[in-house]
């Protein structure tokens, strides 16, 4: 009998052997036994486009197919990622997001009229780019050269074309009856003598071209033809030096070299009697000088710098006026029922004292205080009604108009840039950070004041990584990843 035994217990042996090895083989041919591989997904909404980021670990095989309003993607390994977020990032982009938990496809169902570009970086991060289609027959040609001493800027419709060209301080807006394409990078770049920056956006069936012109430059808009328009800038003329004004820092001539220009609209206020409802001279903010030289040493100026803020009442709301010493960058921002004014430090070591701040408009902004801020001098203001801001500079006089409503700032560009993935804002200003922690919320805030006024964000915008802020003047960013990161490159911000 245990012979009988023995053969029965050798083939149940084989049979399994035989099924383990039969099963590694399947599995090595198919492996849907696979533990899904966890990836990073980033997602955020910028001017005019969308872009939504998957990171893996490791290079991976791809292959994508639209077929109408659907992108289908898919990997060679099964991933396992949480979509929630970006969907709540681009949602206006997408109609639907499709992922199988554990799979190896995702599904973007795009909204109408937008159109998705793919892009792999470093064979691992697959990005998809999102924008709204803009129908548009052509791309309008841009020329530019020296006609009669003057710069002049040729637009080349493919078609007849009107326009209507508005000026408001120092930007030109010129809005086209069609829509089309401007390269307003080019623009900026071969202009960069009179401009400060260009921008162009495509709203339906029009166009908007928007300049900012440097200080005492004027722009005359003409048809040249059914066809051509152009714009003809002059180089700005050179204000005669002022003997008594202090010397001038070299890191900020491009800036205070035009303190005489025609924005010196905003003259300060004459010392009004302290009446309510007046306009008030409210109090003045001084910093330490630097310690006096010997008799027989030149006395460098001081690195210290001298504020004085008065208000004055007008048609549309309040001006709230900061006189500096000296033209110093600055930021303007409302948030969490707080009035912000933040001026970069005029130079590494200044220590600027700022007596209690009285209440300095009354039924619009309650007593005001000094926040702690590395870099620079920020305080703020409660706000005793809804408000809006809009900002003004003409020399060191910086003017906050604040009333129920303002026009929104004029937007920097924002890139988005890879190997490494960072995004990249331009201000168009060597880069000076104040950083600091709302006292009301707890947020950790970084702040990049400008000396170009009226340029801002327009809108909050809510990005991966972090948070754009809503600003009158000059940027704020809340981080929203401990390990965010912020350097200053070439007249923009790069935060990775």
């Amino acid at each position: 009998m245990p012979e009988a035994r023995l053969p029965s217990a050798c083939a149940r042996l084989a049979a399994a052997l035989a099924g383990t090895i039969l099963g590694f083989a399947s599995g090595a041919g198919n492996p849907v036994a696979a533990v899904p591989e966890p990836i990073k997904v980033r997602a955020g909404a910028h001017e005019g486009h969308a872009r939504l980021v998957l990171e893996w670990s490791e290079p991976i095989a791809i292959g994508s197919r639209q077929h109408g309003d659907q992108l289908t993607l898919r990997f060679a390994r099964p991933f396992a990622a949480d979509f929630s977020l970006a969907l709540n990032a681009i949602g206006e982009y997408l109609t639907g997001l499709e992922h199988d938990a554990g799979g190896r496809q995702v599904v973007l169902r795009l909204a109408p009229e937008v159109s998705a570009s793919l892009e792999i970086d470093d064979r691992r991060v697959v990005i998809v780019d999102l924008r709204h289609r803009i129908d548009t027959s052509s791309t309008v040609a841009v020329r530019t050269g020296i006609l009669n001493g003057l710069l002049r800027i040729g637009l080349d419709w493919s078609e007849p074309i009107d326009f209507v060209a508005e000026t408001e301080g120092r930007m030109l807006r010129v809005r086209f009856g069609g829509a089309a394409d401007i390269d307003a990078a080019m623009i900026a770049e071969r202009c960069r003598t009179v401009l400060e920056r260009a921008s162009a956006s495509v709203d339906g069936a029009r166009t908007e071209l928007r300049l900012i012109l440097k200080t005492g430059v004027r722009a005359q808009v003409s048809k040249v033809g059914s066809r051509q328009v152009a714009i003809d800038l002059p180089e700005p003329p050179r204000a005669p030096p002022d003997p008594a004004a202090p010397p001038v820092v070299a890191a900020q001539a491009p800036h205070t070299a035009q303190t005489t220009a025609p924005e010196a609209k905003l003259t300060r206020p004459a010392p009004p009697n302290p009446a309510p409802g007046h306009a008030r001279s409210l109090t003045t903010l001084s910093a330490k000088a630097l310690p006096p030289e010997p008799a027989a040493s030149p006395k460098p100026e001081s690195s210290g710098l001298a504020l004085e803020i008065t208000t004055a009442e007008i048609t549309d709301g309040i001006a709230l006026d900061f006189v500096c010493s000296r033209p110093t960058a600055a930021a303007v921002l409302l948030r969490a029922g707080y009035f912000w004014s933040i001026f970069a430090t005029p130079a590494a070591g200044s220590d600027v004292r700022l007596p209690p701040l009285a209440s300095v408009a009354p039924g619009w902004l309650g007593p005001g205080e000094q926040v702690d801020a590395a870099g620079g001098t920020a305080l703020r203001f409660p706000l005793q009604r809804p408000l809006a801001a809009r900002v003004e500079r003409a020399g060191a006089h910086w003017r906050v108009v604040l009333g129920a409503t303002a026009a929104p700032p004029e937007a920097v560009r924002l890139e988005r840039l890879a190997d490494p993935l960072r995004l990249r804002i331009i201000g168009g200003e060597a880069a000076h950070l104040v950083r600091l922690t709302d006292p009301e919320v707890g947020d950790r805030l970084e702040v990049w004041p400008l000396l170009s006024p009226g340029v801002g964000q327009p809108r909050s915008q809510r990005l991966v990584d972090l948070e754009l802020l809503e600003t009158a003047q000059g940027l704020a960013w809340r981080p929203l990843a401990d390990e965010l990161h912020a350097d200053g490159v070439d007249g923009a911000v790069e935060l990775l």
